[in-house]
């Protein structure tokens, strides 16, 4: 079902327009962001070992922006 659910994805973002496709990773990468997954886990603790200097504030907002910008690349590989 998951593996059906990708393929599914990167067919359908292999055929629309760049600035399309980075439109739907980056609400992807929000989706990571708001529920409970995997990827967000592993990339906060990545995050706050890497930056302990971060506050919270800073630490979730550089989480953000990794989900975000890991959901594009991922919308982008149906391209190629």
């Amino acid at each position: 079902m998951k593996a059906r659910l990708v393929k599914s994805i990167l067919h359908l973002t292999a055929h629309l327009p760049l600035p399309l496709v980075h439109l739907m990773g980056a609400l992807i990468g929000a989706g990571l962001l708001l529920l409970p997954n995997k990827t967000r886990t592993i990339a906060a603790t990545n995050i706050a070992l890497c930056f302990p200097e971060l506050d919270e504030r800073g630490r979730k907002r550089l989480l953000s922006q990794n989900l975000i910008e890991t959901a594009k690349t991922f919308a982008e590989t149906g391209i190629f």
